[in-house]
């Protein structure tokens, strides 16, 4: 289940113009025309950085869809904030 707290604190961070909404369910999307995460509450904060680095990519360069590129910033995203949340 996601943390709503640290989903809030992450956004801010990484991609604070983006609006984040929180539904039923257990899947994640992102809106490129209205700059909207979309997650469920069933979910894991592995998704939600998932789906900022897809807006991330997006707003760098247009990129879209799952890449080499995407791969590598997602991996680093991860490792950001995994560290961080322990202390690391």
């Amino acid at each position: 289940m996601i943390n709503i707290i640290e989903a809030t604190k992450i956004m801010r961070k990484y991609c604070p113009e983006t609006k984040l909404e929180i539904k039923d369910g257990c899947d994640g999307l992102y809106l490129t025309e209205s700059d909207v995460i979309l997650i469920g509450r069933d979910w894991h904060l592995g998704g939600l950085l998932h789906e900022i680095t897809h807006a991330i990519l997006y707003k760098e360069d247009g990129r879209t869809g799952h890449d080499g590129v995407f791969a590598d910033r997602f991996t680093r995203l991860v490792g950001e904030v995994f560290c961080e949340h322990k202390g690391a």
